[in-house]
């Protein structure tokens, strides 16, 4: 999560949210705050104070703790005029997962915060097929309770998309995302591609079996079902 006074940008696991995160951190009129355990280390990521949480926080979430987001930014969550997130084709969010994991020796084991028994489970998983891994291994997040958060749970709140929220393409996220925040911010950066990923020989979506459309359409129905991106035909 980054806040502003009038932006608040959500960030779905796999979908460009660390570039656009250091892009709104460098850009975004002050004052700027950022919730994410990799900076737990440091009091500022460019010009974002760091702030208790931890990268991809629901809207509901958000909405949970507005009294401790508030206290420790002076920032009424009722007064943010844009909220903004990026979708992802589900296939490309299903590669960067399966490869997240597969060279999670390096992406997570490294880290003591993220050595926990599902990572490594996962990390088994993704050594076997992509198949079987988009199957079994749910979704980036998981609650409390075990259940998956999927990538219409950090936008819905009492299952409806709050009027401010605009919703961005990673495909065309370094043009569309600077020109919607461009009212917000009073630095020009380049926008940065951080941790971008690409798999040269991976085949389109259209070529999948059957099958495996299947699994990742049923995986991402609701992504899928409002007309974000072409479900198999």
């Amino acid at each position: 999560m980054v806040i502003n006074p009038d932006v608040l940008f959500l960030h779905i696991p796999k979908t460009s949210g660390t570039s656009c995160t250091d892009y709104l951190c460098q850009t975004l009129k002050g004052p700027v705050f950022l919730s994410s355990l990799l900076y737990r280390t440091t009091s500022v990521h460019f010009r974002a104070s760091v702030i208790p949480g931890f990268s991809h926080e629901t809207l509901e979430e958000i909405t949970g703790a507005r009294a401790d987001i508030e206290k420790s930014t002076g920032i009424l969550l009722d007064n943010i005029r844009l909220i903004v997130a990026v979708l992802r084709h589900p296939y490309d969010i299903e590669l960067s997962n399966y490869h997240f994991y597969r060279n999670g020796n390096h992406n997570l084991l490294g880290h003591e915060m993220f050595r926990n028994a599902r990572a490594e489970w996962r990390i088994g998983l993704a050594q076997g097929s992509f198949a079987d891994f988009v199957a079994n291994s749910g979704h980036f997040r998981v609650r409390s309770d075990g259940s998956d958060i999927r990538c219409e749970d950090y936008l819905l709140v009492g299952g409806k998309l709050d009027p401010r929220i605009r919703l961005l393409r990673a495909e065309s996220v370094s043009t569309d995302f600077p020109r919607l925040l461009e009212p917000y911010t009073e630095a020009a950066v380049e926008f940065p591609f951080t941790n971008r990923s690409r798999w040269e020989d991976a085949p389109p979506f259209d070529a999948l079996d059957r099958e495996l459309q299947q699994l990742i359409y049923l995986k991402h129905k609701w992504v899928f079902d409002h007309g974000y991106y072409g479900a198999p035909s």
